[in-house]
């Protein structure tokens, strides 16, 4: 599933979509759209959390490597 390529997927969920607009009312296509939209954006803010929670380790662990390169020239200076 997540080695297809986009057009793949976006044409099976097409194919998926028609194939149940005929056996649903357009209430249950609501019901069901809606529900399967909350998944997505639960899907979505969680990983943008996690993007950003990544971001800031990787801004941290960068932050100690500048300082250790700093100090590492420091020392070298003075040697």
């Amino acid at each position: 599933f997540f080695e297809l390529p986009p057009r793949t997927l976006t044409i099976i969920a097409v194919i998926f979509g028609y194939l149940m607009i005929d056996d649903l009312t357009a209430v249950e296509q609501n019901s069901l759209g809606n529900f399967l939209m909350l998944i997505g954006q639960m899907l979505e803010t969680n990983s943008a959390q996690q993007q950003l929670f990544n971001s800031k380790i990787t801004d941290k662990r960068l932050e100690i490597l500048e300082k250790n390169y700093e100090e590492l020239l420091n020392y070298i200076k003075r040697a």
